[in-house]
């Protein structure tokens, strides 16, 4: 018969020459509610004054026979310092999974899917119009948010076999966390796990691995619960809380409230999943006035940057695909972005062409750190500030690792000024396409064999992107680092309770 958990007492002794004090002790029970997760505890040592100790960590069975696995998690020593003048900002990085641009009312769109982000953030703060996501799916833009590395050299490309990070790298978290910030994650849906890399630099990493998006009230609601709790208990730290929720992803599943709004007469399946979608986006904007609201009442955004991002769009058969398992198209393409914070100009728009590769650069540039050599992006704290900017126009390059059945991965598409080459691989074949999104934003007029010039230059900018990152994979690799140094992916086992998840996404069948 398989044995029963048993209950644990954890204990941290002080120890001097004198001898081992007690500081602290809890008996959690696996059982019960209580002893679920991981448990933060604070431990006051400031009177034991100047001497020299050494902390034990303990752990005790409780029961005859009783079987657990009890776990330390990342312990930490503080000690207070004089704050620095001015105080450092905190950041809160919000990403909400597949926020295609053009579906916020804020970006022109035709209902009011999302009034708070319309009336208070981006009142409150700036809109940029032209950010590009790294890729079509989660994990790659992701991981190139937090690290400034395109998917190419970072090596997370959403392989079903969910690999690792493949090169030696530094996080925005981790960087941050070295300069006395508290850090902190709070993710949905696996794909974005602690060891594939995503966990680097986090003092607290939750995953909210549920497989049922079906439940009416939702993973955001829980997320954004989880985010208050942790940050009462921040303190007088700077912070950097990264929020993730997959709320808007399909399925499409709005809570019965929500389920009347934006009424249409078309029965489409395209027409149906936009308006489930749309309603969705509805349900987070409350969600996430809630919380804005929590956070304000509470003083933390007065010296706090709140950046709102998605990691890629949705695709409503604009190209005959419903998802955004597709090539770089620009429906799956086009995020927002929207950030408030101190000094930011108010009610303000901004065109500059940002990536996502921008992300770590700005925030690390905000909190008054250095830049760590591996960053592809730049900083664009300076328009946050109101200050002139350069011109951030340079090629953007994006890419599909998840498509459809008969192509090959990857998909490209490479933006230089208004122009948009697309690679996509059918049946071992290779075919490029060229738009003027100047003049055709919905990609239909292929202009390849108009423009044979054109064409060949930004094949030429693709070539160079490709050859770009296999020399900072090298380069990475040689110099080594505290993520370790990898030359290929390494495959993280598919544990059963993940794959259930990536099924229930539709990710895998």
């Amino acid at each position: 018969m398989p044995r029963e958990q048993g209950s644990v007492r954890f204990s941290v002794e002080a120890c001097s020459a004198a001898g081992c004090s007690e500081r602290f002790a809890a008996t959690v029970d696996p059982l019960s509610p209580s002893g679920e997760g991981w448990r933060d505890e604070r431990i006051d040592l400031t009177d034991l004054g100047d001497q020299e100790i050494s902390l034990r960590l303990l752990t005790r069975r409780i029961g005859e026979g009783s079987f657990s696995l009890p776990v330390w998690g990342d312990p930490q020593i503080t000690a207070p310092v004089a704050s620095p003048d001015p105080a450092p900002p905190s950041i809160v990085l919000l990403s909400i999974d597949t926020l295609r641009r053009d579906h916020l009312d804020v970006y022109g769109y035709e209902h009011s899917t999302a009034p708070f982000v319309r009336e208070h953030l981006a009142a409150g703060g700036m809109v940029f119009d032209d950010l590009l996501a790294e890729a079509t799916t989660t994990d790659p833009s992701h991981m190139t948010m937090l690290t400034s590395l395109p998917a190419l050299v970072h090596g997370i490309r959403f392989g079903f076999a969910l690999e690792k990070v493949a090169v030696p790298l530094s996080t925005t978290a981790e960087l941050l966390r070295e300069r006395g910030y508290a850090t902190a994650a709070i993710t949905e849906n696996g794909l974005l796990a602690r060891d594939r890399g995503f966990g680097i630099g986090f003092d607290r990493y939750v995953e909210n691995k549920s497989p049922d998006l079906m439940l009416p009230e939702g993973h955001v609601t829980r997320t954004f619960e989880q985010a208050r709790e942790h940050l009462s208990r921040v303190g007088d730290r700077p912070f950097f809380l990264f929020l993730h929720t997959y709320q808007v992803h399909s399925p499409y599943a709005p809570p019965p409230e929500y389920t009347e709004l934006f009424p249409t007469s078309e029965t489409s399946v395209a027409a149906t999943a936009v308006r489930a979608y749309d309603q969705e986006i509805r349900f987070v904007d409350d969600a996430l006035a809630s919380l804005y609201e929590w956070m304000r009442s509470r003083g933390l955004l007065e010296n706090t940057y709140f950046f709102l991002v998605s990691d890629h769009g949705e695709q409503f058969y604009e190209h005959g695909m419903l998802g955004h398992g597709t090539p770089p198209f620009e429906e799956v393409l086009r995020v927002p972005l929207i950030v408030t914070g101190p000094g930011v100009p108010r009610g303000r728009r901004n065109s500059a062409a940002l990536a996502h590769l921008d992300l770590l650069p700005t925030m690390l540039d905000l909190a008054g750190a250095p830049l760590p050599a591996q960053a592809q992006g730049k900083s664009f704290a300076s328009i946050l500030r109101g200050e002139a900017a350069e011109p951030f126009e340079r090629p953007r390059v994006s890419a599909g690792w998840a498509l459809p059945a008969g192509f090959s991965v990857p998909a490209y598409s490479v933006r230089s000024g208004s122009w948009k080459l697309l690679r996509v691989k059918q049946g071992g074949s290779t075919t490029d396409y060229l738009y003027d999104l100047a003049v055709d934003p919905n990609e239909r007029d292929d202009q390849g064999a108009r423009q044979p010039k054109r064409m060949q230059e930004r094949a030429r900018l693709l070539a160079h992107c490709e050859v770009q990152s296999i020399n900072l994979v090298r380069g990475l690799q040689q110099t080594g680092g505290r993520a370790g140094a990898l030359s290929e992916p390494r495959a993280a086992p598919l544990d059963p309770e993940r794959e259930e998840m990536l099924r229930a996404l539709g990710y895998i069948e």
